[in-house]
């Protein structure tokens, strides 16, 4: 479906579909993120809020009206494994806040495998992939609409838990729930023998985006230093040529691998990725770089990530470029950094 999302993008962004979720002719509920990745858009698409009421914080601030309806989420909790660790978290506020309500997730259908794994991991609810009837919603649910929220003006002016919980209407957040502690109640499979008992320095240097996607030289570069630092291997996702770097891909074939080999990582290096959100969820120490955003939009609540603010003028708020020139900026705010000396953070004994 190479060049359908691109074109479809540009059509309901012509129309004002964008920023919510949708319903169609046949009167289904479905996501922007979604009909632009089907090869037809479907037909007779408008803005779900305007035939039914939906609590939309990109519109107006709320709060979980008072009741024993269940909660729909649509959209609950995106579309990155980021921002669905995040949303996890907050979301166990909500249902804290309404202990008697059900709570029903409705991702996106074209979610990637990695956020529907995690959903599947935390079993905090229901879970229904979008498309749906809209009349398979009972009347009296709390209908929550999180339909583009990535590209909602306060993502990239709140911290991420506090977008969250203006997003599901929670009104306070503990510090567990700001440093995503749910994660470390999750079950998760053994690492591979041979790293079970042996320390190693977990590298994390790819994301969704090229502007936070490390290249190759500096890959290379900061495994070496990292390396050298912390006298331990490196160990990643990715094929690195390092004497002390062990590529581990073949044992990180789902989302419950990659959050093994997190918890058992005795620090972490990385871009602004869901490694960092992960760590902070086992309480790994981490290094990771911004270029783009705050870092403290991201890993305020973190308190053993050790964060870069990489950002130039250029770059600071862009969700993603594929601009060259763009990409360069990015990589030489990093290059500039590593020659300048990095922070990194200390490893606490395993019992601290």
């Amino acid at each position: 479906m190479s060049g359908f999302p691109a074109l479809h993008d540009a059509t309901l962004h012509e129309r004002g579909l964008t920023g919510s979720s949708l319903i169609d002719a046949a009167g289904r509920i479905c996501l922007p993120y979604d009909v632009v990745r089907e090869p037809e858009l479907p037909r007779g698409l408008r803005p779900l809020a305007e035939i039914r009421t939906t609590l939309c914080a990109r519109e107006h601030a709320f709060r979980l009206p008072d009741g024993d309806g269940p909660v729909h989420l649509l959209n609950g909790m995106g579309v990155a494994l980021g921002d669905a660790i995040v949303g996890l978290s907050v979301l166990a506020a909500l249902q804290a806040q309404a202990p008697r309500r059900p709570v029903v997730l409705h991702p996106a259908r074209h979610a990637p495998a990695s956020v529907q794994q995690l959903l599947g991991l935390a079993a905090a609810c229901e879970v229904q992939p979008l498309p749906l009837l809209a009349s398979d919603i009972p009347d009296d649910a709390a209908l929550i609409d999180l339909g583009d929220f990535a590209y909602w003006p306060h993502f990239g002016h709140l911290a991420m838990h506090d977008f969250f919980a203006s997003a599901l209407g929670v009104d306070d957040l503990q510090e567990a729930t700001r440093r995503n502690a749910w994660l470390s109640s999750l079950e998760l499979p053994p690492l591979p023998a041979e790293w079970r008992q042996k320390p190693f320095v977990l590298f994390a240097p790819l994301s969704s985006s090229p502007l936070r996607t490390l290249s190759p030289g500096l890959q290379f570069a900061l495994v070496e230093l990292a390396s050298t630092h912390y006298g331990l291997p490196v160990l990643g996702f990715t094929e690195i040529a390092h004497p002390g770097y062990h590529c581990v891909a073949e044992h990180s074939r789902d989302t419950s691998q990659f959050l093994s080999w997190i918890r058992a990582a005795r620090v972490l290096v990385s871009t602004d990725s869901a490694a960092v959100h992960a760590a902070a969820g086992f309480s790994v120490p981490t290094l990771a770089g911004f270029t783009c955003i705050a870092p403290a939009l991201r890993v305020a609540g973190y308190p053993r990530c050790t964060a870069l603010d990489l950002r130039r003028p250029e770059l600071d708020g862009l969700h993603f470029s594929e601009e060259p020139a763009l990409v360069s900026l990015a990589e030489d705010a990093w290059g500039q950094t590593i020659a300048a000396g990095l922070p990194w953070p200390a490893i606490p004994d395993r019992d601290d």
